[in-house]
């Protein structure tokens, strides 16, 4: 749920934290006198193979997912959903560092020095983020039409969970996670689904979905963007979970898989839901 708006541009905070951290080691290795060419090179690597065996662990712990029939077979190495486990990542990253450590006594001070800098500027730049951006923790009172102009709230006194999902025609990203909030629909009966289109017409939306064929039970016009605007994100797609006091249990910035949509609706938000995938 944490994204960054530079020039306009959202960025996932901690892949962006993340980033910049190994631009700061390759600078600090440069500057350093004991600094060692290459250092950062195989650091990166490291990284690469942490992210690439927590995508594992991620996949065995979502398989029922991610090896069912209608799921595409290339949804495995499809990286955008960011369904990465982050315990194995940090597992794997610290028994590569200490093995950097133990190998080559002459790679220890330039190394403990660009950990230190990037362990130090993650936690600066997040500290600072959740400082700066506030969350808010109630759904607003608002109501939305649905394609033929009947209005309806989105408050909820049935439907234990609400999942809001922030799309627009032309998000190529929004298109692409459509058809997992469709299946969802069916896999997660006791949860309220709403569609909710960020400033774009009636004509638009429903051209679009008369072409794509899509079926959803709550489909709503947001033309001005409010549910944006209340959340302080302008990026789309934006997937939002409450439960049926309206407090903000979870959400999440970007595409969105049958698997990551499951650790959303599980994980932070103290929910156990069965599945039908």
């Amino acid at each position: 749920m944490n994204s960054l708006s530079i020039f306009g541009v959202s960025f996932p905070l901690v892949p962006f934290l993340g980033l910049s951290a190994l631009l700061l080691m390759a600078v600090a290795n440069r500057v350093l006198p004991d600094g060692i060419p290459g250092l950062v090179d195989r650091i990166i690597s490291r990284v690469f193979v942490a992210l690439v065996i927590s995508r594992m662990v991620f996949v065995v712990q979502y398989r029922d997912q991610y090896f069912a029939a209608e799921t595409p077979a290339f949804a495995i190495v499809d990286i955008r959903d960011r369904g990465f486990e982050p315990i194995a990542f940090l597992v794997v990253i610290a028994l590569g560092i200490g093995h950097m450590l133990l190998r080559e006594v002459a790679w220890r001070r330039p190394l403990i020095v660009m950990v230190t800098i990037a362990l130090l500027w993650i936690g600066a730049g997040f500290s600072l983020f959740k400082f700066t951006h506030s969350t808010p923790d109630l759904w607003p009172e608002y109501s939305f039409n649905d394609l033929t102009g009947k209005s309806f709230p989105l408050r909820s006194d049935v439907a234990n969970v609400t999942v809001v999902n922030l799309w627009a025609t032309w998000c190529p990203t929004c298109r692409a996670e459509m058809e997992v909030f469709e299946q969802a629909q069916q896999a997660y009966p006791h949860v309220r689904f709403v569609m909710l289109n960020q400033g774009e017409s009636k004509a638009e939306v429903a051209a679009f979905i008369e072409a794509e064929g899509y079926q959803f039970d709550n489909l709503w016009l947001d033309m001005e963007g409010r549910m944006g605007h209340w959340f302080g994100q302008s990026a789309l797609p934006v997937t939002l979970v409450f439960n049926k006091e309206g407090k903000l249990l979870n959400g999440r910035m970007g595409a969105m898989s049958a698997a990551t949509l499951e650790q959303l609706l599980t994980q932070g938000s103290g929910l156990s839901l069965p599945t039908h995938f």
